[in-house]
């Protein structure tokens, strides 16, 4: 509504930089409280949809550990090929691909939710351990520098305790 009544206002990067954040955030709290099996995957997929949920579960409860498909596959009693074949299936990308994009997406909560913390601590407590990397990686997904999303939510006096 404010869009067709007021258009000029987000002609300004501040603003248009603000809305795109809360409208990430918004997402990331949608995937965070609405389950897999509610989110009309059909039935068919729902083996590999729990697979993907079994994913979720262990790189939040493993946040830094270094995650080796093999082992992932063991630790859910399936093979290499299916567990590949469920991210693909539910996520429409590679397992490796979907592990880094889950830790990226941490690692941007935790900036803006983080207070103090610096872009290091963020990034290796979700398991980045070579920042140069982490930092390209970061800069190709949210198509900005992590230091800026971080001076951003000091600047924008984001909430800290939002779980």
């Amino acid at each position: 509504r404010t869009a067709s009544v007021q258009p000029h206002m987000f002609e300004t990067t501040e603003v248009a930089a603000h809305l795109q954040e809360g409208l990430l955030l918004a997402f990331d709290d949608l995937f965070r409280r609405i389950p897999l099996a509610e989110c009309g995957v059909p039935s068919a997929g729902a083996r590999s949809a729990r697979l993907v949920q079994q994913i979720d579960d262990y790189v939040r409860a493993y946040p830094t550990a270094p995650i080796y498909t093999a082992d992932l596959a063991d630790e859910f009693g399936v093979s290499i090929r299916t567990l590949g074949g469920a991210v693909a299936k539910v996520r429409g990308m590679s397992l490796h691909q979907y592990i880094r994009l889950k830790r990226l997406w941490a690692t941007r909560t935790q900036l803006l939710r983080s207070g103090g913390a610096s872009v290091a601590s963020c990034a290796r407590a979700q398991g980045f351990h070579h920042l140069g990397e982490f930092a390209a990686a970061y800069r190709a997904t949210f198509h900005e520098a992590p230091s800026d999303t971080l001076a951003r939510a000091r600047q924008a006096g984001f909430p800290t305790n939002l779980a």
